[in-house]
């Protein structure tokens, strides 16, 4: 998916896929804005190429808990990192909620 979008595809067949990816690695890596709260999906997406090697996601993540369901907004940047020997590197950011990781790291199988 990744290497498509750098390649300048429509992001429109990938949202659903990448809503599921910017949830789960929220859940992941990133403390929930409360302890009654969980991430609970992404959309509202639009897509920009930064330049060759980057590609910016812009959105909302739906952050639920037993008394509301609020909508933060969503920033992830990719980083492809290919010329360093590596894969790809996101940037999440959720509200006040930031997280970096490499899309290869343990943290994340």
């Amino acid at each position: 998916m990744l290497p498509s979008l750098f390649a300048g595809e429509s992001m429109e067949p990938y949202a659903e896929d990448l809503g599921f990816i910017f949830e789960f690695i929220a859940l992941r890596l990133m403390d929930a804005p409360s302890p009654d709260s969980f991430f609970d999906g992404a959309a509202e997406f639009r897509c920009k190429i930064r330049n060759p090697r980057k590609i910016e996601f812009t959105g909302i993540m739906h952050v639920t808990s037993t008394k509301t369901c609020d909508r933060p907004p969503l920033l992830a940047v990719v980083t492809d990192m290919h010329a360093n020997g590596r894969d790809f590197r996101l940037d999440l950011q959720i509200g006040e909620n930031r997280a970096q990781v490499d899309l290869d790291d343990a943290r994340l199988a």
